[in-house]
Order: structure tokens, then sequence, then C-alpha cells
């Protein structure tokens, strides 16, 4: 379940669950247009403008002479996103996130994620390549039928999760082509904070 915060007279709170804060604007202990956030937003928006937290809520119809609260851009009140708790999953969790984010090119990647994906990504490929030899005498060294069907559907995963590493170091996903220097921010730890790509997903 997502994971919520609220901002509220210039004060951040959270993470809440969704039911939690569904009840809140029910109550009417949260104003309908207070500022939200969760994991995967590029903003903060007011809660009326999200479907899935105003289809449930019978909040009250905002005021319309109530001034909506909003972020100063470069002064020291400026809205940031809060860090996320860490991401940790199972070795073969890893891999089954980087699928579930199947067409993600936005937010960020730790190392453990990108290497675990690739890790399975090789088993499975070795797999795929036994069975087409066995059973379509296809060289080990060519694409078989199962083989080039996993390849196809895991390769924009593939490229997603290489993106999302990159903007971990705080780089464009751009550096993934450049020969070299994607090796070594390939390794390079988590750029600490969050950053214009998003929260750190180690929670740091």
């Amino acid at each position: 379940m997502k994971q919520w915060y609220y901002s509220e007279d210039g004060g951040r709170s959270g993470p809440i669950d969704e039911s939690e804060l569904v009840a809140m604007l029910d109550s009417g202990s949260l104003p309908a247009d207070v500022l939200v956030w969760c994991e995967g937003m590029e903003d903060w928006k007011p809660a009326s403008d999200i479907h899935d937290l105003m289809k449930h809520s019978l909040a009250p119809t905002i005021d319309s002479n109530r001034e909506t609260p909003r972020m100063n851009i470069g002064t020291d009140e400026t809205y940031q996103r809060p860090s996320s708790g860490p991401e940790d999953f199972s070795a073969f969790g890893w891999y089954l996130d980087a699928l579930k984010k199947y067409a993600v090119f936005q937010g960020r990647a730790r190392r453990k994620a990108y290497w675990m994906f690739w890790l399975f990504d090789f088993l499975f490929t070795f797999v795929t390549t036994i069975i087409d030899t066995v059973f379509f005498g296809t060289p080990a060294e060519d694409y078989g039928p199962f083989c080039l069907v996993y390849t196809l559907v895991t390769v924009i995963p593939a490229i997603a999760v290489s993106v999302r590493r990159m903007h971990d170091n705080g780089r464009s996903g751009w550096w993934i082509l450049c020969p070299i220097m994607n090796i070594v921010y390939l390794f390079t730890d988590s750029q600490p904070g969050d950053n214009e790509y998003g929260p750190n997903p180690k929670g740091l």
C-alpha cells in the first residue's frame, strides 16, 4: 500500500497509509486542498487533485476563498520531497521489482536493484538457451525461440533499470551510452539524500 506524506501550515507529516489519509480527509481533520506526496509523484499536489484519494472521500467542498498553500521556489520554505524508507527485497524480489517498473525511466535504482536484476536475467537467459539447444537444436551462440522471446520481453526493463541506476548517481540516463564511464557509474554508490530524480532508495 502507498505511503503518503502531507503538509499543512508549513509542516510535513508522514508516512501514513492511504486508508488513514482518506479517513482524515473524510472526517475533515485534513482539508481537501492539503498538499500530499507519495513515492512516484514528481511534486506535491493538493489532495483534491488526486483521484485515488478523493473518490472515496466525503470531505467538505473546498472553500474557494481559502488560499491554496504554494511552494516558494528558491526560498528556505521550498517544499522538499521527503526521504522514503529504504527499498529492500529478497534477491529475486529485486528482479521482479524491475519487471514491475517495466518502462519506468524516472526515479532511482540502487546498486543492489541493478545487479540483482542482471544476475537473474543472466540465469534465465542461460536456461532458455539450454531449452532451445535441447528441444530445437539451436546452437548455443544463436537465439532460439525461447531465448529470443525472453530477450524481447526484458529489453525494456533492462534499459529502464540502467537509466534509473544513472539517476541514482545524480546523472542523466544518457550516461549509460558512454563507454567505460557507464561501468564506473554503475558501480558507484547512491548519491546521499534526495536529488532531482527522487528520494534516495536506501532511505538515507
